[in-house]
């Protein structure tokens, strides 16, 4: 099988079957091949994933996700107006989250880190030059729960 990170996808050589993996307990696709960058908190290579046709790098250790920005936004809208559990109520902001500061995968330089915008209360990291941004394990799951009239449910 060869992997193909433009389609997320696995081909074989012999008889061009595809193959894509299902999705993990977060909805999230992840194909254990190396991506471009290394985890920020626990320097091991990232590997890729695939959030309903969004491409994003995953930690196989501690799970976080690596983004493009202008991805991040176009997959928050497109996920939440797909939503298939009832919304949650928002939970604090983990104020004790803007102490951490992680250096980005792409340039290695300190990304910014701040209070999300959007829904979920979240603190992420951002790359300003790479257009990056670093979401620790289960802030997308915030985001895409968090109730509001933007979700389908």
């Amino acid at each position: 099988m060869v992997f193909h990170d433009r389609r997320m996808t696995y081909e074989c050589q012999y008889c061009s079957t595809i193959y894509i993996p299902e999705p993990d307990s977060q909805g999230v696709r992840v194909y254990p091949e190396a991506a471009r960058h290394k985890c920020p908190h626990c320097l091991v290579p990232l590997v890729w994933a695939d959030l309903e046709g969004f491409p994003a790098e995953i930690c196989p250790r501690c799970r976080g996700l690596l983004l493009k920005q202008d991805l991040f936004a176009k997959m928050v809208k497109f996920l939440r107006a797909h939503a298939r559990t009832p919304g949650l109520e928002p939970k604090p902001v983990p104020w004790e989250d803007l102490e951490e500061h992680v250096n980005c995968p792409a340039c290695q330089q300190p990304m910014s880190t701040h209070v999300y915008g959007g829904p979920g209360n979240i603190v992420i990291d951002t790359c300003v030059n790479c257009q990056l941004i670093w979401l620790d394990y289960l802030e997308l799951r915030r985001v895409l729960d968090t109730s509001g009239r933007d979700r389908a449910m």
